[in-house]
């Protein structure tokens, strides 16, 4: 199982883009050399392979690739816009392994999957000292929506920074699905509940604990979606997702108990 690159935000294509590729062959190579033990190989890709960032509406499915940010890092190298230089690198990655395998799958002789989460939210698993070590998903959950210490996210990006979502147990089942039903079978499986936005949580937290220092107004207004077909991931894995409101009342419950909010 090959899990997901961390997030980082890179102004240079060679800091990001041949480390996720090379890393991901690296692995599928290996894999190859004692191919006797193995069945199946799962990679963790991401939403950002099948998404772009323009700004139509729309709802993506596996058939979809992003070729918004590859074409943009291809044309404009070390110029690309740092947020495109990291969606391209998950789209670039994933497609290398699914090109390598098709070029050798009948030499392997085993199967390759690959889960596409979203933004993981959700309880941490890893032990860290203090919110500032949370990693961009949750940092974004808990800086940007609560305690308003993230500079990027203002009232108007917490209404824009739109991306779909999943629960961390949700994905961590989605693996283990994607190991054991034998359907999985080189499949690609988007694995986003839907699509929030920064005040989507802060409406949340709002909701169960309206007590809590909240950085932004509770806003009974439409939100807007980018939107993840999950049916195949809810079909084929069996996977039955859990709401916002879940995760972050599950998540203030972690947060509490490591003393980061009263």
């Amino acid at each position: 199982m090959h899990t997901a690159s961390p997030f980082i935000v890179a102004t240079k294509v060679d800091d990001v883009v041949p480390p996720a590729v090379e890393g991901t062959l690296s692995i599928l190579k290996s894999a190859a050399k004692y191919n006797s033990s193995i069945k199946r190989v799962i990679v963790t890709s991401s939403i950002a392979s099948v998404m772009d960032l323009h700004p139509t509406m729309r709802t993506y499915t596996e058939e979809d690739w992003n070729t918004h940010s590859t074409q943009e890092i291809e044309e404009k190298g070390d110029a690309t816009d740092p947020t495109h230089i990291y969606l391209g690198s998950k789209a670039l990655a994933e497609k290398a392994a699914w090109e390598w395998y098709e070029s050798a799958k009948e030499k392997v002789g085993w199967d390759l999957v690959a889960i596409l989460p979203g933004f993981v939210f959700g309880p941490l698993l890893q032990e860290i000292d203090s919110p500032s070590q949370l990693n961009y998903s949750m940092g974004l959950f808990f800086q940007g929506a609560m305690s308003g210490t993230s500079s990027e996210v203002t009232q108007e990006k917490a209404l824009t920074l739109i991306g779909g979502w999943v629960d961390v147990r949700d994905v961590a089942d989605a693996h283990v699905a994607a190991l054991t039903v034998e359907a999985a079978k080189n499949q690609r499986f988007i694995t986003s509940n839907w699509s929030c936005c920064v005040q989507d949580i802060s409406n949340a937290v709002h909701k169960i604990n309206p007590n809590i220092p909240n950085r932004f107004p509770y806003l009974q207004i439409p939100l807007p979606a980018k939107n993840f077909d999950s049916g195949k991931s809810k079909a084929v894995l069996g996977i039955k997702y859990k709401s916002l409101e879940e995760t972050t009342k599950d998540s203030l419950a972690d947060f509490k108990k490591r003393g980061w909010i009263q």
